[in-house]
């Protein structure tokens, strides 16, 4: 996979990639980002009332002792924003701080490249990326497995959820 990704960045023509990944990868060379370049947005201004998050928070506080080893959920909001991050072993915590995957940070694909909360969301389906399948260097160590949450009534996306662990996990 690895080389899969060094031949795409040169223009090369790649196999054996899932096609998702593919299509990601090229949305990210389409929007002129770099796999060695990791900026994302910061904002303070979360909101912690949401529907979504109102929702979740009783949830997460019954799974969130179920959590046996180094995984952490995440809900987002409708831009990839990250509102809540539970961790289940807590050494799992800096390195997930190192990658910006914190409350305030807007992990939004056109923003974050190929990973599971924001390709998740571009796709509004379910969506897991694992290791070098991530455009970003930073991100390949992980694996992240995400959905989006849609509203019933609307149809539109709310957010998202994830489960991040690393991709040796």
């Amino acid at each position: 996979m690895a080389r899969a990704r060094e031949r795409f960045a040169s223009g090369d023509r790649v196999e054996g990639v899932r096609a998702p990944i593919l299509q990601s990868w090229q949305r990210c060379r389409d929007l002129g980002l770099r796999p060695d370049r990791f900026e994302l947005p910061y904002d303070a201004n979360l909101d912690l009332e949401s529907p979504l998050v109102r929702a979740a928070l009783p949830v997460l506080g019954r799974v969130e002792p179920a959590f046996l080893g180094p995984v952490s959920l995440i809900i987002t909001d409708s831009d990839g924003t990250v509102l809540v991050r539970r961790t289940g072993d807590r050494s799992l915590d800096p390195l997930l701080d190192a990658i910006q995957l914190l409350p305030g940070f807007r992990y939004a694909e056109r923003l974050a490249v190929t990973c599971g909360l924001g390709t998740a969301l571009a796709e509004r389906r379910l969506h897991h990326v694992r290791g070098p399948e991530h455009f970003a260097e930073c991100l390949q160590g992980f694996a992240c497995f995400a959905a989006p949450v849609l509203n019933p009534l609307s149809g539109r996306i709310d957010g998202a959820v994830n489960l991040t662990c690393r991709a040796s996990d």
